[in-house]
């Protein structure tokens, strides 16, 4: 990037790590600096330099500075593009990269150019970081003049290894020779000239500073870039600060006004003190970025033999397709007693019996002198043990309506819905054998207090139920079924009693198992029973009703604004990267309109907890029907929850909870694939190795009226070339959308090449606290 001058601001850990610079004008206390390609130091093709924690700026050329962690941006105008990425406590590191040799740093000749240099560490100062404006300009070192014109005849293996301090001493070229890890804890002190040749691979320096005072040269280019072949990484550590001193001519006097005359540069530094920084970290045409060309998409493999799925009544029972127990009483009351003194009779219709799933008809039960007389059926005949199953969900349906045998009182509330007490029941009992102990009978569903409306009126008491070995034991004496617990004097009618299996909708599709998320999100199936919905307040009843041969969802008498049907969603199917679309019928009780809610979903991720993920908003709702769309792609986290449910809220938490809603055609349906592949020009990434990593820059995506971008890196792990075009496969998929060309040149995201041949970074060691710099 060919400019006069670039501010850059580092994020470097601890606001302490670095001393405070001395003015606009002035970088590497008096480096020769050219951001780009030429002059002295020259950051141009593929520096990567971490002072912290792992954000990078790239000048679009290759150069990276990695200080933290989080925000991200690029813009790229023909060749030029910068990234960057911050994180961690902002510290006085705003400096200047600029055209300028009369500016200098920490120098070190004296009458031989040596001088003392890097000093003993010393102890971090108690009131923070020493005031850097006092250090004052150095000068290059007489003794280096002609230094670029020498040849290299030092190597630097003889100098290893290093009791203290690597010096390279001044006016001497010296060769880095040395493969693999080297370990430097008093620190790189180049005064003259070090050389890492083209040949240097995989070399990693851990140093508590590097100082140059001469020139430092890293040729690191390949051909190839990838993580796990790097040229060269300096790793900066320690705790203490290093202290520069014992300067002669012609600085001597540069750290005169430091404390004790010397020069603090802090912890982890990397300085360029007068001297000349020269990288090559990437070939001269290797571009840093590119923008996406398009996007190859891949649906996930789902096995459906890994699915529950529809499944009818065991073939050897007597009962065919799903419905064990199907009774709507039309013609008669079959096996059906009143349990002990009850007189049980056929209802044709008399009493205002008007159900759109059955004809009318009921079996009514009436001279009830105790509360558990009621509907009674022995169901042993039946072949239980050839039909169900223990420990297996099956679906409990029943229509029940209350009189008083007086006939008063009718239109009022019964004791249930007033007291909460003599809420009617449905109960199993076992008979077991002599030898046994006697009867045993469970509660299987009992009718809310809240729903249990009027006497003279119908109520559904639905439940999903499970019998235990013990219920279904063969040499039980009897089974049984009953409804009671309702006070005496008052007749029991019922309308219907289904025992069911679910049905085909309440299943994911053999074909697409992960077609839809939803399962019987229109309420078609099941009859009156909302299986697979649920409630999010258990005290709470959702209903199946019909209008017009069309079956929907209605929840009344809701606790709180949040109260709402949930679905839990097969998370099987919530790969990371892929796009669902959502959709929602919605209607609100005449009352109330404009009211505003939104869909999200609930979900479990180990180790880290509940989360909330908001998916669809849904504005304008009121009396009518109101549908709400739109789309979502799976993130990260939600592909490793272990639980998710789908959920809604109203905004208004003021009335949220008096509003009767309506709910049908709950729908979220599979829209594409995840992106399996990057589609970029071939010319622009032929550097681009496996292994590499890589960034996609934000898109501007317009949902819930906001704008989203995304910042998602990832890594490279095959590349296929088609064409003019080479298709960049990730380990992982991004997981927000992407624009690319395809959807416009100007609005295309970028992706740009993270990784980098040469790397600079700040140790972890103490947790952090002092991260490295470069100046």
């Amino acid at each position: 990037m060919r400019l006069p001058c670039l501010l850059l601001s580092l994020r470097a850990g601890a606001a302490q790590h670095a001393p405070a610079y001395p003015t606009y004008g002035e970088f590497g206390y008096g480096a020769e600096i050219d951001v780009g390609y030429g002059a002295e130091i020259d950051v141009g093709y593929g520096v990567d330099i971490d002072v912290g924690y792992g954000t990078e700026i790239d000048d679009g050329y290759g150069t990276a500075i990695d200080t933290g962690a989080a925000h991200d941006s690029a813009s790229g105008s023909d060749e030029q593009g910068v990234a960057s990425e911050g994180g961690g406590n902002w510290v006085a590191a705003d400096f200047l990269l600029f055209d300028a040799a009369a500016d200098g740093g920490p120098g070190v000749p004296d009458a031989d150019g040596g001088g003392e240099g890097l000093l003993p560490p010393a102890e971090p100062s108690a009131s923070g970081p020493r005031p850097a404006a006092t250090i004052g300009q150095f000068l290059p070192l007489d003794c280096n003049a002609g230094l670029a014109a020498r040849p290299c005849s030092g190597r630097v293996s003889s100098l290893l290894p290093a009791a203290a301090t690597l010096v390279i001493p001044c006016g001497e070229c010296w060769e880095w020779d040395v493969a693999g890890d080297v370990v430097l804890p008093g620190g790189l002190d180049v005064v003259g000239r070090l050389v890492f040749p083209a040949v240097a691979w995989n070399v990693t320096v851990r140093t508590a500073s590097v100082v140059v005072r001469g020139a430092l040269e890293v040729a690191g280019a390949r051909a190839v870039v990838s993580a796990g072949d790097r040229a060269v990484k300096f790793v900066l550590t320690g705790a203490e600060d290093v202290v520069l001193g014992g300067l002669g001519a012609p600085n001597a006097a540069t750290c005169a006004k430091q404390p004790g005359g010397v020069c603090n540069l802090g912890a982890k530094p990397f300085v360029v003190a007068g001297g000349r920084l020269d990288v090559r970290a990437l070939p001269s045409d290797c571009r840093t970025w590119t923008k996406i060309k398009g996007v190859v998409r891949q649906r996930p493999d789902k096995n459906p033999d890994d699915f529950a799925l529809f499944r009818e009544l065991p073939p050897e029972c007597p009962a065919r397709g799903i419905h064990f127990i199907d009774e709507d009483f039309a013609d008669g009351i079959g096996e059906w007693t009143g349990r002990r003194g009850g007189y049980a009779a056929h209802d044709g219709g008399e009493g205002g019996v008007s159900v759109a799933f059955f004809d009318g008809e009921a079996l009514k039960v009436t001279n009830r002198k105790i509360a558990w007389q009621g509907p009674w059926l022995d169901y042993t005949a039946l072949g239980l043990e050839r039909c169900l199953l223990p420990d297996t969900d099956y679906l409990l349906s029943t229509r029940i309506r209350l009189d008083r045998a007086d006939g008063t009182l009718r239109g009022a509330p019964t004791t249930c819905a007033a007291t909460n007490k003599f809420c009617p029941r449905v109960v199993s009992e076992i008979g077991r054998v002599p030898s046994a102990r006697g009867t045993a009978w469970v509660q299987k569903a009992t009718l809310k207090d809240r729903y249990a409306g009027t006497y003279g009126e119908y109520a559904d008491l639905t439940a999903v139920v499970r019998f235990s070995a013990d219920e279904l034991n063969a040499t039980n004496a009897f089974h049984t079924l009953w409804v009671d617990n309702v006070e005496p004097g008052v007749d029991i009618s019922v309308a219907s009693f289904r025992l069911s299996l679910p049905g085909r909708a309440s299943y994911p599709r053999k074909e697409d198992v992960c077609g839809h998320l939803i399962l019987n999100g229109d309420a078609e199936d099941n009859g009156f029973h909302p299986h697979p919905a649920k409630t999010t307040n258990h005290n709470e009843r959702l209903l199946v009703l019909e209008e017009g041969g069309n079956r929907f969802f209605r929840l009344g008498r809701r606790y709180d604004y949040h109260s709402s049907p949930y679905f839990d969603l097969d998370t099987r199917c919530l790969d990371r990267g892929v796009t669902y679309a959502a959709s929602v019928r919605t209607r609100l009780d005449a009352d109330y309109g404009d009211q505003a809610a939104f869909w999200y979903f609930r979900g479990y991720e180990p180790d880290v907890g509940w989360f909330h993920r908001n998916i669809l908003e849904c504005p304008g709702l009121g009396p009518g029907w109101t549908t709400c769309s739109g789309e979502f792609v799976i993130d990260a986290q939600m592909s490793r929850a272990t639980e998710v449910s789908l959920r809604s809220q109203f905004y208004n938490r003021t009335d949220g909870h008096r509003f009767t809603v309506d709910y049908d055609d709950i729908v979220i349906k599979y829209a594409r694939g995840h992106v399996h592949q990057l589609v970029l020009d071939k010319e622009d990434v032929k550097c681009w190795g496996d292994g590499a990593e890589v960034a996609v820059t934000s898109s501007t995506l317009y949902e819930f009226a906001a704008e989203r971008g995304n910042g998602y890196s990832g890594t490279v792990v095959g590349t296929t070339y088609v064409g003019d075009d080479a298709h960049l496969e990730l380990a992982a998929p991004p997981v927000d959308p992407i624009l690319t060309a395809e959807d416009g040149v100007e609005s295309a995201a970028e992706v740009a090449l993270l990784t980098r041949n040469v790397v600079v970074e700040g140790d972890d060691d103490e947790g952090g606290k002092k991260g490295g710099y470069l100046q």
